[in-house]
């Protein structure tokens, strides 16, 4: 998807994609130790297992590209 946005620049958008990504899960490992900390490793966990279901659901926020094109 990022290759789309910048064609003639695909490796600054890998980059800059790889980067994010990194840098969320930085910030993700220091609220899981936060919630970990204040309420415990099981709470901790009980939020580990739901991020897989929210990201399900924002991805099928998503808009798909083969029904993109048909639309315009």
């Amino acid at each position: 998807m990022a290759q789309e946005l910048f064609p003639k620049r695909m490796a600054t958008a890998s980059g800059a994609i790889a980067g994010f990504a990194i840098g969320t899960g930085g910030v993700g490992v220091t609220l899981i130790g936060a919630v970990a900390d204040r309420f415990g490793v099981p709470a901790a966990a009980n939020v580990i297992n739901i991020l897989p279901v929210i990201g399900a659901v924002l991805a099928l926020l998503l808009p798909l590209p083969w029904k993109a094109g048909a639309e315009r």
